[in-house]
């Protein structure tokens, strides 16, 4: 499988930035940006918790 190629990708971003979007579409958007930093924060708390309790065995 080939990589696109750097002036492919940042044409498709330039080109998702520059239409217009519908309110829905940007709603959709916004809830996935939201569910995707929820999980990080999990992770990063769930990450945090693991260091404590090896912090604390050693």
């Amino acid at each position: 499988m080939e990589l696109p190629s750097r002036e492919s990708i940042n044409y498709q971003f330039y080109n998702s930035l520059s239409r217009p979007q519908s309110a829905g579409e940007f709603d959709a958007r916004q809830k996935a940006v939201d569910s995707i930093q929820e999980k990080l924060k999990l992770m990063m708390h769930e990450l945090r918790k693991i260091q404590n309790e090896e912090g604390q065995v050693k």
